[in-house]
């Protein structure tokens, strides 16, 4: 039987496809998908500079010698903190504390060291009434001749009770630095040692 002609060709066609077994396979490649864009970061904060330090971190010098006279019945106790020395006085068979420290130059100022001891011991009296009183304070010397300056907040009557904490505080200004003598006891404690201290302050040198 004679076969059409498209169909010899059909199948002659596929006779050379069976016989090229060696032929290379075709292979199909795709492309790679594009790399996503790099998401933009902020950039990281910057870390806060190191605080200044003195070259070859050299210490604070210590403060001046501190010399004084302690009144009779008092007693005397080391430095400790930034206290110079405690001294410790007893009344009515109570001990009460008197502080000496010392600050760098003339340390605020006395009106300014006065009106922030009467916000310690919470003293409530007028503004105007309280810058009277630091104008009235009067400028004294020391024995070794340096300024001295003594508020006595028991002059200020508020009206609290007699046990109530009360201070009286000095203020001893030197060529480098100032000292400051606080004693802070009730008002009837305060009456019987205010002499003392006195004598007190004006021994520092």
């Amino acid at each position: 039987m004679k076969l059409p002609a498209p169909t010899v060709l059909l199948v002659a066609a596929l006779v050379a496809s069976c016989g090229r077994r060696d032929a290379a396979p075709r292979v199909y490649t795709e492309p790679a998908p594009a790399a996503p864009a790099p998401v933009a970061m902020p950039p990281a904060a910057a870390p806060p500079p190191a605080a200044a330090m003195p070259a070859g971190n050299v210490p604070m010098p210590p403060p001046a010698e501190v010399a004084w006279t302690v009144p009779e019945g008092w007693t005397a106790r080391p430095a400790e903190g930034m206290r110079l020395a405690t001294f410790v006085v007893e009344e009515g068979g109570k001990p009460y504390e008197c502080a000496l420290t010392s600050l760098a130059g003339e340390a605020g100022g006395v009106p300014a060291n006065v009106i922030r001891w009467a916000g310690q011991i919470s003293l409530a009296v007028p503004q105007e009434k309280l810058r009277a009183f630091v104008d009235a304070i009067p400028e004294r010397k020391t024995t070794a001749g340096a300024p001295l300056w003594i508020a006595d907040f028991t002059a200020l009557d508020d009206g609290r009770p007699a046990d109530a904490p009360q201070m009286i505080a000095a203020i001893v200004r030197r060529p480098a630095d100032t000292l400051f003598l606080k004693l802070t006891a009730p008002k009837p404690v305060i009456g019987a040692r205010r002499a003392a201290f006195e004598a007190l302050a004006a021994s520092l040198r």
